[in-house]
Parts: structure tokens; sequence; C-alpha cells
């Protein structure tokens, strides 16, 4: 599970950045799990928040691996992780980024295979 604390870090990170707002109440979740299933074991870890959610743009560049680019910056954050579990774990861990409703809450779910 090496790199998994700094991927959680990346993540609160980004629902505290992008999620939180001091206008009104917010929430930030972390749930954490062992999976098992035909391939093995996997740690879950999943990641919410009560904010405004992923733009739909975003969730395509996410979804594409093309760049996050909004308030003229590009942000790296989710991007570079999806590169370091595909050079670390190849096909056996992934990352999905939804939104609980249309425009209202981030989701962010991570399976990493769980090595010896």
């Amino acid at each position: 599970m090496e790199g998994s604390v700094f991927l959680i870090q990346t993540l609160v990170e980004n629902s505290v950045v992008h999620g939180v707002s001091l206008d009104r109440k917010s929430e930030i979740s972390l749930y954490l799990t062992n999976e098992t299933y035909e391939d093995g074991e996997y740690l879950y870890i999943c990641i919410s928040d009560t904010g405004n959610g992923f733009s739909k743009e975003a969730l395509d560049a996410i979804e594409n691996d093309t760049p996050i680019i909004y308030h003229g910056r590009h942000h790296v954050g989710i991007s570079n992780i999806k590169r370091r579990l595909a050079l670390m774990y190849g096909e056996r861990a992934s990352i999905t980024c939804s939104n609980m409703d249309e425009n209202y809450g981030a989701v962010v779910e991570v399976r990493l295979p769980k090595t010896e």
C-alpha cells in the first residue's frame, strides 16, 4: 500500500480546496475497507464531500485523461494519481470520479490491490 497515504492526502486536499465553502456547512467523508474478489484482495478508499461536485467538463477530462482546466489553471492532482496508480499497479488499480447528484457532492473511489 505504498503511496496510499499521499493519495488520500491529495484527494482530501482537493475536497477541502474545491468542496468546502465557508458560507454553508460542509462535510468530507473518508471510508476505507478491504474487499476480496476472485483476483485477490483490494483496499477500497472512498472520499466524498458535500460541495458542488465535479463539473461535467472536469468529469469528461478525468474520463478522457485530458487536462482539467478552469479559472485559467491546469489542475493535475487526479491525473497525477491516475498516472501513479497505472505505474505502480497497472490495470489492477482503479479510480473513479462522480457526483452524488447533479452539481452536488464529489465522490472519488479508489481500489488498490493489496500486495505482499
